[in-house]
């Protein structure tokens, strides 16, 4: 959907997974307009709303009213809405109710947040949600701009902002070994295009500051 932060055009996207049981696995809920909520529900009912970073919650409460039986799922940092009950806290052991689906752990060692990062096995797809970023470069001037100083002009990667962010350098190399022991492909972000070729290596380049950190 549009979004824009400080002016940029970051766009931003929920992924949505349906599980074996036809219910639905929701990664950091979007607005719901009407026409996305008939989409979602010609698909399948919703189970899982899932809160990955204390970033990607703005419209978590929407879905949690629209769907009260749905599960909502949050890493720890989460400060849950008024009204909205967070029934698990994500860590890096992967949930039951997704674990022969989805590969799950937490990306750690940022000041910022810890992000919960999962990988959908069947398809190779990588579910990232601030760790990488994509702004092309067919978007206005001004994003452009911010893009090329943060470092995500039509590459996927961290913000310099996020890596900054990274103290604990070890923590966060540990984590991403865990994720690079996954297979995968392909990338679906939050904020940009999807890399639907080659992603392990792209994300290898991105964070290959921390190729030395223990």
């Amino acid at each position: 959907m549009p979004f824009r932060l400080a002016g940029v055009e970051a766009g931003a996207r929920s992924t949505i997974v349906r599980l074996p049981d036809s219910g639905l696995w929701v990664h950091s809920p979007i607005a719901l307009s009407n026409k996305l909520r008939r989409e979602v529900e010609a698909i399948g009912p919703v189970r899982f709303l899932i809160a990955s970073n204390r970033f990607h919650y703005g419209h978590l409460k929407e879905w949690a009213t629209a769907y009260p039986d749905a599960l909502v799922c949050a890493v720890s940092d989460v400060k849950a809405p008024e009204g909205v009950v967070i029934g698990r806290i994500l860590t890096e052991e992967v949930e039951p109710e997704w674990a022969n689906v989805l590969s799950q752990t937490l990306f750690r060692g940022s000041v910022a947040t810890g992000e919960a990062v999962f990988c959908h096995r069947a398809s190779r797809t990588l579910i990232l949600t601030d760790t990488a970023i994509h702004i092309p470069s067919r978007r206005d001037a001004w994003s452009r701009f911010v893009a090329r100083v943060l470092g995500v002009l039509d590459v996927w990667a961290p913000t310099r902002y996020f890596k900054a962010s990274i103290r604990d350098k070890g923590a966060a190399r540990r984590a991403l070994d865990t994720i690079m022991s996954w297979d995968f492909e392909r990338l679906i972000i939050a904020h940009g295009d999807i890399c639907e070729t080659g992603g392990k290596a792209v994300l290898r380049r991105a964070y290959g500051f921390l190729e030395h950190s223990t």
